[in-house]
């Protein structure tokens, strides 16, 4: 049976001897996460690209945007015009 993420946590955190919320808990997770090398497929805005006064959710109803989709609607809009 597959460890669920509250028992995860607990092991890790045990593993490093430090609290669940410890940074060094939520480092260790990402680097050893299966699925690290899919971030470098999407845009993550940065703080400073943001305004002072905004907050981002990634957990928005879309996500982080893919760094492919600007051309794929871009081609999609060029056939459009063209029809």
């Amino acid at each position: 049976m597959m460890e669920s993420v509250q028992q995860t946590i607990t092991r890790v955190s045990q593993e490093l001897s430090c609290s669940l919320t410890s940074r060094r808990v939520a480092e260790h997770l990402d680097r050893h996460d299966e699925l690290r090398q899919l971030r470098q497929e999407f845009l993550i805005p940065k703080i400073s690209d943001l305004p002072p006064y905004c907050v981002y959710f990634a957990g928005n109803s879309l996500g982080l945007q893919p760094k492919n989709t600007k051309k794929s609607i871009e081609e999609e809009l060029e056939k459009w015009a063209t029809m």
